[in-house]
């Protein structure tokens, strides 16, 4: 197996993933250009800067919280969503795996961190829960009868359906089949 140190740093150069090293105090120390590109800084930009630098005010506190949590080794999570602030000040969504590092004696080095952008995975996830609560709005206030049914079973009924039936919505939702 080859160890030269120089690959390796030529494979973390050229991954898509982002690559973030911090110190004990959590200060950048290494980010690949992947993740300088993540958040639409340069590599130079980032180099010294806190961590703190890169998430949004209301989150900092939090963020410091499992940093320290991390580096006590009392955060047993492996992996986490996380939000960070763009150079321009908008979002950008990461699934941070991270890890501490150690010397010998035990002492917390820094941590280092793989994030993968799941940004647009994010921003579909709230497309679709947006587009779910206007379904559901809808249904509930149409003036008709809706009711979802399968195999049968009503799993789903609008106000409008028990009106309509003069059954309760939990009502009309535990009606037996329908024969067949």
């Amino acid at each position: 197996m080859d160890s030269d140190p120089e690959r390796y740093r030529q494979y973390i150069e050229l991954s898509k993933e982002g690559v973030w090293a911090l110190d004990a105090e959590f200060r950048t120390t290494f980010v690949n250009p992947a993740m300088g590109h993540m958040l639409g800084y340069s590599v130079e930009e980032m180099m010294g800067r806190p961590l703190t630098d890169f998430v949004f005010e209301e989150e900092r506190g939090f963020v410091q919280q499992v940093m320290q949590n991390r580096k006590a080794g009392t955060d047993a999570r492996k992996a986490l969503e996380r939000r960070y602030r763009r150079k321009d000040g908008s979002a950008c969504w990461g699934l941070v795996t991270a890890t501490w590092m150690h010397n010998e004696k035990g002492e917390a080095l820094g941590t280092f961190a793989m994030i993968s952008d799941i940004t647009e995975r994010k921003r579909v996830e709230q497309a679709l829960t947006e587009s779910r609560e206007t379904f559901r709005m809808l249904v509930e206030s149409s003036p008709t009868a809706i009711a979802i049914v399968h195999d049968a079973n009503i799993l789903y009924a609008n106000p409008a359906l028990a009106q309509l039936t003069g059954y309760s919505l939990e009502e009309a939702a535990a009606i037996p089949p329908i024969d067949k």
